[in-house]
């Protein structure tokens, strides 16, 4: 049984072990550091915007950046106030960028684990040369870590006009039933929440070798033939 969309999504990716994708505390002293760099004369008020916190708490970082001596403020008021990164706020920008980036790695490894099955799948069967009906969030998930594993990837299929004919992620977004002439081995429905939909559509329009995401409880995904 497919799951929810949601429950998916939180059975793939264990957020919750993430720092740096729960608007941490870390994550904002990364934003607002990064934003500093970028432009010393930007404003509390941007600040807040970019770190999607009220101002009063901007005020509370550039105080504990000042005493960590990560910046140095210039100027007499609001209007006329700059920020510059020191020695060692260019050191903390950079510990925080790279244990961001590790995060990502982890996040991607954990991901490319949970989708073992898939690769495993599709080299039993010799299914190389792939569509991805979808050109979503999950379909640019599934797209990375096939071409990790040296599948043909022949692009993707989408339902939408605005995305036909165009590229998503480096790949080519075709209509259907124009995919449909061009030689391939599977059609993966790379969505959770309208699989249903997708896949009947798919037969409907003649296609026979097509392949849909079960999750289990544990999150592991595996490949099912429609």
């Amino acid at each position: 049984m497919i799951l929810e969309h949601r429950k998916v999504v939180k059975k793939l990716i264990k957020l919750e072990n993430l720092e740096f994708f729960n608007l941490s505390p870390l994550y904002r002293e990364l934003l607002l550091l990064s934003s500093i760099k970028k432009d010393p004369n930007i404003s509390q008020e941007k600040l807040s915007k970019m770190a999607g916190i009220a101002p009063s708490m901007v005020n509370k970082y550039i105080k504990l950046f000042v005493e960590e001596k990560y910046i140095e403020k210039f100027g007499e008021n609001n209007r006329t106030m700059s920020y510059h990164l020191t020695t060692s706020g260019l050191n903390r920008l950079q510990f925080l960028t790279l244990s961001l980036m590790a995060e990502i790695s982890q996040l991607f490894m954990e991901t490319k684990g949970r989708f073992a099955n898939v690769v495993e799948i599709l080299n039993r069967e010799r299914k190389k040369r792939i569509f991805l009906y979808g050109a979503g969030v999950i379909g640019k998930i599934v797209l990375n870590i096939l071409k990790a594993e040296d599948f043909n990837i022949l692009g993707f299929i989408d339902d939408s006009p605005l995305k036909q004919g165009d590229k998503m992620y480096g790949f080519k977004v075709y209509e259907p039933k124009i995919a449909l002439r061009i030689s391939h081995d599977a059609v993966i429905i790379a969505s959770f929440k309208h699989s249903k939909i997708m896949i009947q559509k798919a037969k409907d329009i003649g296609y026979d070798n097509i392949y849909v995401f079960n999750v289990s409880e544990e999150g592991a995904v595996s490949l099912e033939r429609r």
